[in-house]
């Protein structure tokens, strides 16, 4: 049944299906949790020197799980409104980190910036993300339903 909800009013849940077939498996028989948490230890293994492809890939990886299994949670009411939330809160922080310190290091071996921790490439860089919804405040970005 809720494949069935997926697939015939969500074009893009039937996509994700159909392109991460084993983390539906893993959603089935391991739950929400641990696909996210595999799903973003594995955004944490990607250093910021990997190459461009190598980050892009994972970065869309990543989203695409955790939007599976987050709207599956939600869905087929395994998960309240928080953990939603914070499942899509933390990828949204975790790329972001990502994909800042990637492109401080490129700048840094390109030579056309000069970072004071290399290693650590957004550590005293000066670089500054102001974030909203779920980056900053950590919500959802519609309004609640009154009844």
């Amino acid at each position: 049944m809720l494949l069935r909800s997926l697939g015939g009013n969500s074009p893009f849940l039937t996509e994700l299906v159909l392109y991460e077939p084993a983390a539906l498996r893993r959603l089935a028989t391991s739950g929400p949790d641990a696909v996210v948490a595999r799903a973003m230890a594995t955004l944490r293994a990607v250093r910021p020197t990997a190459t461009r492809p190598r980050v892009t890939a994972a970065l869309r990886q990543a989203k695409r799980l955790v939007a599976l299994a987050t709207a599956i949670a939600d869905i087929g009411g395994i998960w309240r409104l928080e953990p939603v939330t914070a499942a899509l809160s933390d990828l949204a922080e975790l790329a972001l980190r990502l994909a800042v310190a990637h492109l401080l290091r490129t700048a840094h071996d390109a030579g056309e910036l000069r970072l004071p921790h290399p290693d650590d490439p957004a550590s005293g860089c000066g670089f500054t993300v102001l974030g909203m919804g779920k980056l900053g405040a950590r919500e959802l970005n519609f309004p609640a339903m009154s009844t």
